[in-house]
């Protein structure tokens, strides 16, 4: 676990660019990255959950990028709508979250609601079954919708600077 702290696991932090995030994503093994814009309240929503969830996850690190800073990590990952939370491991993309997709009615969203869709694909340990609400009598069972098109893509991070050729 210290480890994982020295590399800021159990934190939800920003990074200033393209290149920062390339290094993050080979340093940990599992990377949930929010690609957000400030002026879109969703992304304040998405902000907060994910906050809460870092605290308790070190397992796995969380991030946030600035979508319209980075337009070629959000042009090479397929990023057109906001919120978007990619999931990588190893240095390939495994998931992919639009806006809420997948995981509850927005108005009904909760942090545990995150952390169940977030387990679902082993981004983040979880006690239980993910596709179970903790309190069982509040929500049904959730289903993934769709998997991203990107799970099978990797990228190079030497070459990706934020600069195309």
């Amino acid at each position: 676990m210290q480890e994982w702290r020295t590399k800021g696991h159990g934190y939800y932090t920003e990074v200033s660019d393209q290149k920062q995030w390339f290094e993050v994503t080979k340093s940990s093994e599992r990377v949930i990255t929010h690609f957000y814009r400030p002026t879109t309240p969703l992304c304040e929503t998405v902000d907060s959950h994910l906050t809460a969830i870092a605290a308790k996850h070190v397992e796995t690190k969380f991030v946030k990028i600035n979508a319209e800073k980075s337009p070629f990590l959000s042009e090479r990952l397929q990023v057109v709508t906001l919120p978007t939370i990619i999931m990588t491991t190893k240095g390939t993309v495994k998931d992919t979250i639009v806006g809420f997709e997948g995981i509850a009615k927005l108005d009904k969203c909760s942090s545990d609601d995150f952390e169940r869709r977030l387990a679902m694909n082993g981004m983040i340990d979880y006690e239980g079954d993910p596709r179970q609400a903790k309190d069982a009598s509040r929500r049904g069972p959730m289903n993934v919708i769709r998997k991203s098109t990107l799970a099978k893509r990797s990228y190079d991070g030497d070459s990706s600077d934020g600069e195309s050729d």
